[in-house]
């Protein structure tokens, strides 16, 4: 099996300074593997703290109106004796739809900032002992991957990297003429609680494919068992 040269497309840079450098936290084991095997390691959107991971503004739109209905006044006696949840349907779509973007995309994550600017709430997150910080100039790493791009034996993967847009989740007026935005650009965007992460994004989006049915044995209670059928992780090699 041969490696494959990948593109890499950058998204909505253009504000960023040339001055700017990138970091990233890891520890010793993480750096060791960075050195060595000279490859990105990204991790499965679904294996993130945060659920809301690759949330669209068309999710968020229906989040919002199903919010007002349920906390609309005129269900007030109704809702003493019995709960109100509305737009089931819309809201179990949205679950499926965000399923998929988390379970084929892939990021690894870094933090925008000077050139002796490092993150005290970043060290915080991902230090330990053994941690330590490694930092590229934006203009740098953007163009030796813009040059040389990255290998995989996945020949049908999208590479994107760009900044991570921070917006309101909870903000009511979200504009329906924004929520056109493509599927693959809502895996750029968080809720504006995460502003202080100055993220910067590499993300590698697989191509959606059905997934295998899991044949369970009898008496064995599925939610239990550690089934791996989706890729946890993809790794990038720096050509």
């Amino acid at each position: 099996m041969r490696d494959y040269k990948i593109d890499v497309q950058f998204n909505n840079d253009e504000s960023i300074d040339k001055d700017v450098y990138l970091w990233r936290y890891v520890d010793l084991h993480k750096f060791l593997s960075f050195i060595f095997t000279k490859s990105l390691c990204l991790s499965r959107l679904d294996k993130f703290e945060d659920k809301k991971e690759g949330i669209t503004l068309n999710h968020l739109f229906f989040q919002n109106i199903k919010r007002k209905l349920d906390n609309n006044p005129m269900f007030d006696s109704i809702r003493e004796i019995m709960s109100i949840d509305t737009l089931g349907n819309e809201m179990n779509q949205i679950d499926d739809e965000l399923k998929t973007i988390q379970e084929f995309n892939f990021a690894n994550c870094w933090v925008l900032g000077g050139n002796d600017s490092e993150s005290v709430a970043m060290w915080n997150l991902y230090s330990n002992p053994n941690s330590l910080a490694i930092k590229i100039k934006f203009s740098e790493f953007k163009k030796l991957l813009s040059e040389k791009g990255v290998g995989n034996y996945d020949s049908d993967l999208q590479i994107m990297c760009g900044p991570v847009r921070y917006i309101d989740f909870q903000k009511s007026d979200l504009n329906r003429a924004k929520v056109k935005e493509e599927l693959l650009g809502s895996v750029f965007v968080k809720d504006i609680s995460f502003e202080h992460e100055r993220e910067y994004r590499i993300i590698a989006k697989e191509m959606v494919r059905e997934k295998p049915e899991i044949k369970y044995k009898p008496n064995m209670n599925k939610k239990i068992l550690s089934v791996h059928i989706m890729k946890n992780g993809i790794t990038l090699a720096l050509n």
